[in-house]
C-alpha cells in the first residue's frame, strides 16, 4: 500500500477517480491510499497531475520499488562507570543575587 496525492498546484487538477483501485481524490480529499498500482496511476505520476507521497513507485520500470528492509540493530557494549569525586562548590545565593543600590536620577530643571 502506498500514498497516492492530487497536485494541487497544477492548473485545472481538481479531481481524480480509479475505480480499479478504490480511489477517489479531490481538493477537499487530496491523499488517498492504493494498494495497486494501475496504468491510469501511473499515467498521472508521470504527467504530474498525482504526486507519489511516500515515493514507492520506480517511473522508469513501471513498478512499486520493494520495501528496504530495516537495518539490524547492532549490539553495544556497556563500559564500566567510573568515579569522579567532584569538589563541591559552596557559594551564598543571597551575595551573588544581591541587588545593586539603585543610582538616584537627577532632576533636571528647565
Amino acid at each position: 500500500m502506498f500514498r497516492i496525492g492530487l497536485n494541487t498546484r497544477k492548473r485545472d487538477n481538481f479531481m481524480f477517480f480509479d475505480f480499479d483501485v478504490p480511489l477517489s481524490l479531490t481538493l477537499q480529499n487530496t491523499i488517498g491510499v492504493a494498494n495497486k498500482l494501475t496504468p491510469s496511476i501511473l499515467r498521472g505520476i508521470k504527467s504530474g497531475t498525482l504526486l507519489d507521497i511516500d515515493n514507492a513507485i520506480d517511473l522508469e520500470k513501471g513498478e512499486i520499488k520493494p520495501k528496504e528492509q530495516p537495518k539490524p540493530v547492532e549490539e553495544f557494549k556497556q563500559e564500566e562507570v567510573k568515579e569522579e569525586v567532584k569538589e563541591e562548590i559552596k557559594t551564598d545565593i543571597k551575595e551573588e543575587h544581591k541587588e545593586k543600590p539603585k543610582e538616584k536620577r537627577k532632576k533636571i530643571k528647565e
